[in-house]
């Protein structure tokens, strides 16, 4: 808050909250909130998600201060807000990364979820990849949903072109500049995208048609999914498309 309030001038702020990543941690300030509530009748799941609430509602007081900050100074109406995420929920965290964080934790069997979306944190499923966005730019931007697919790659071919900056030479930009979706000037753009995790498999999309290909296994693993119609992918598709998944196969390699 102090920094937005010295601010002169053009800016760019990218602030990557801790919450709500596991080690699920927040104040017991926060966690009092929501004792009058029950959401499971386990009381370990129980306190387990209600910290988890709490987690999310720090980090949104905080998103809050931001905003309030902006709107004070009166550069709200000239700043882009984007509030994003990289990755969809786990559904409990069993002291898988204790390790690496220090301190003492608890395990915690309830948090996230992405349903309706099949799958969560670490697969190529839509719960492990797709995430909401938020963008705000007051005046500019209009109130509207937008379920046109983006990625995270595409702010800063985005924002760079916003700014009237070109680079002195090809930066290689896996992304694309999405202005025109946000913007309402165009409903789509067609494109392709790719996702690697961790050696867990790739994963692309081609219109609707998304392809997961595991290389772990022998034969090469492969689900079709058509996000389209079936958004939560419950219906598997690669025996019935076979020309399709070679020819996302081949793109993928």
């Amino acid at each position: 808050v102090k920094w937005l309030e010295e601010r002169e001038g053009p800016w760019f702020c990218y602030v990557p909250f801790t919450a709500v990543h596991t080690p699920i941690k927040a104040p017991q300030s926060w966690i009092d909130r929501y004792s009058d509530r029950v959401y499971d009748t386990d009381p370990s799941r129980d306190r387990s998600f209600k910290v988890y609430a709490a987690y999310a509602s720090h980090m949104d007081a905080a998103i809050g201060r931001f905003m309030e900050t902006l709107a004070r100074t009166c550069q709200l109406e000239n700043t882009i807000v984007v509030f994003t995420s990289d990755n969809g929920a786990i559904p409990a965290d069993p002291l898988h990364d204790t390790d690496q964080y220090s301190g003492r934790h608890i395990e915690m069997p309830r948090l996230g979820s992405n349903l309706p979306l099949r799958g969560q944190k670490s697969q190529l499923y839509e719960g492990g990849i797709r995430t909401p966005s938020l963008i705000n730019w007051p005046f500019v931007l209009e109130p509207r949903k937008l379920t046109h697919p983006i990625q995270m790659v595409d702010w800063m071919p985005t924002f760079t072109n916003l700014i009237g900056y070109t680079p002195d030479h090809d930066p290689r930009w896996d992304g694309i500049d999405i202005w025109p979706l946000l913007s309402g000037e165009t409903p789509r753009i067609d494109r392709t995208m790719f996702w690697n995790f961790r050696g867990n498999g790739f994963a692309m999309r081609d219109g609707d048609w998304k392809l997961i290909l595991d290389e772990r296994e022998e034969p090469a693993k492969t689900e079709l999914f058509n996000i389209g119609t079936d958004p939560y992918e419950t219906r598997e598709r690669a025996s019935d498309h076979p020309d399709i998944v070679d020819r996302l196969t081949d793109m993928i390699r």
